[in-house]
């Protein structure tokens, strides 16, 4: 899990830097964690304060939660209009169930 932390903050330092001297601005991170298997929201957490202290990046933490169905799954992800001014996105899902205005 740490290789591929830091393959995604390489990656994302790279297109944060590939951008023109006087054309940068702070680069706008959306992490999404739905993994009720994986506790993907304690990784992702962890993950955010990493690259807000040490990158720079503004990081939107979009947490899926609601009742779980009787799959175990989530079905509810408030705050997918963060994706709309996104330059990246991390999604971190597993057995998700989505549906409605979110999707």
């Amino acid at each position: 899990m740490r290789k591929i932390l830091i393959v995604l903050t390489v990656f994302m330092a790279s297109v944060y830097t590939a951008a023109p001297a006087g054309a940068q601005k702070q680069m706008n991170v959306v992490l999404i964690s739905g993994s009720n298997e994986y506790i993907s929201n304690i990784s992702l957490t962890n993950y955010k304060e990493y690259l807000e202290k040490n990158e720079g990046v503004r990081v939107t933490l979009l947490k899926a939660g609601g009742p779980l169905n009787k799959r175990d799954e989530y079905s509810e992800l408030a705050g997918v209009e963060a994706l709309d001014d996104a330059d990246a996105v991390l999604i971190f899902l597993r057995r998700t169930t989505i549906s409605g205005d979110t999707l």
